[in-house]
């Protein structure tokens, strides 16, 4: 378990090296970085990895979550398949390269620090490659196309292979 919980280790330290320090604005806050694999032994293994961004404004973020060699990953595969699953207006499966993965886009009211009203959109997107599953989620982006133009700068092909997808 050790030897198993080093290796995972060294994975994780090895996957976010490959994740960029600056997307389109948004800066990694390195600081933040995590990485456990401890937390994933209920749900049969695996490794969880997490970098967040933060762009130009204090509403602005973002968020790189990988469930690396999870078993449980497997079985979303057969969920992203499935038009049943997929009946949400604000939910679309699209594909990255030859990668599935469904978007989610969620509009919500917030109020700033003026008590101003403002709509805020919130985007989630979920690539699942083999057992490894990747969330990208993002807050304050002024549109669909620069929330596209964020996470296409993540190289998932990259972050497969250092995974042994």
């Amino acid at each position: 378990q050790d030897a198993k919980s080093e290796i995972n280790s060294y994975v994780a330290q090895e996957v976010l090296t490959q994740l960029p320090m600056e997307i389109n604005g948004y800066k990694a806050q390195t600081s933040d970085d995590q990485s456990n694999s401890a937390s994933m032994a209920f749900m049969g293994g695996g490794t969880t990895i997490t970098r967040t961004y933060n762009g130009p404004t204090d509403r602005d973020h973002a968020e790189i979550t990988i469930v690396a060699n999870s078993p449980l990953v497997g079985t979303m595969t057969a969920l992203m398949g499935n038009p049943m699953m997929m009946n949400s207006a604000n939910q679309k499966t699209i594909r990255i390269g030859s990668r599935r993965a469904i978007l989610n886009k969620k509009a919500d009211t917030e109020h700033d620090d003026n008590g101003i009203e403002k709509q805020v959109t919130n985007y989630e997107l979920q690539v699942i490659l083999g057992q490894t599953l990747v969330t990208v989620k993002g807050e304050g982006f002024a549109n669909d196309q620069a929330f596209t133009a964020f996470y296409q700068k993540i190289d998932f092909e990259k972050i497969a292979k250092t995974l042994g997808e």
